[in-house]
């Protein structure tokens, strides 16, 4: 197996580990609040943010699970009819449109981070923890990306 396979098994079950990490916090910081609210009528207010936090990595992650595995929905009602060499051509262009979007995402993350550098929020969490969550998702996406590329220009000289 290639290092960059091995790295990237690695690093998609890290993902995923993370992201089942960030499911059962989410669902239990929300029951939490709920029982808090509403049993015992005095709510708290860190399991909100919190959740609100995990929810929005949970988000990021989620979408660079679905780059990577290219499991997200398409309209792709004319492009299953068309040639191989249409159906390639179209995934390669949307490749490319796709890395340069994450790449204007990145960009434009990096001064709202700098922005945002002393800000806090009410418990006192840093706010750029959850504004990160676009950077790092941006990053991630823009290495999915290049490695399908690099896959699919293989595959395309091997032919």
């Amino acid at each position: 197996m290639s290092v960059v396979r091995t790295t990237r098994t690695y690093g998609d079950r890290a993902r995923d580990a993370i992201c089942v990490f960030l499911l059962a916090a989410l669902v239990i910081l929300i029951g939490l609040q709920v029982f808090y609210r509403y049993v015992l009528n005095d709510p708290l207010s860190w399991p909100e943010e919190i959740a609100r936090n995990a929810f929005v990595w949970l988000v990021a992650l989620g979408m660079v699970k679905l780059f990577r595995e290219r499991s997200h929905y398409v309209i792709d009602f004319f492009l299953v009819s068309a040639p191989a060499a249409v159906q390639r051509a179209a995934c390669f262009l949307y490749d490319i449109i796709a890395l340069l979007l994450f790449i204007v995402v990145l960009v434009g993350s990096w001064p709202v981070l700098a922005a945002n550098a002393r800000i806090k929020t009410a418990i006192g969490l840093p706010i750029n923890l959850l504004y990160a969550s676009f950077a790092v998702a941006s990053v991630l996406v823009i290495v999915a990306i290049v490695v399908s590329l690099r896959e699919g220009l293989n595959d395309w000289k091997a032919r």
